[in-house]
């Protein structure tokens, strides 16, 4: 079995871009995620495969906030 590249709660999103998202469980190489979609009002939660999620780095938002002082 294929090892993705986080855990479970990590924040992520696909790699083309878009909202974060929460891993809430890992099988196989597809990763459910949640999300609260303002639009709805609502959590909405989708299986998607691994391959398209990168982890989302707060760490470079951070820096970004502490350059801007």
């Amino acid at each position: 079995m294929a090892k993705v590249g986080f855990d479970i709660g990590a924040v992520v999103m696909l790699k083309s871009g878009g909202q974060t998202a929460t891993v809430t469980k890992i099988e196989r190489t597809d990763v459910t995620v949640t999300w609260y979609s303002e639009v709805a009002g609502d959590f909405k939660t989708a299986v998607l495969p691994a391959a398209i999620l990168e982890e989302v780095d707060f760490a470079d938002d951070e820096d970004d906030e502490l350059d801007d002082d």
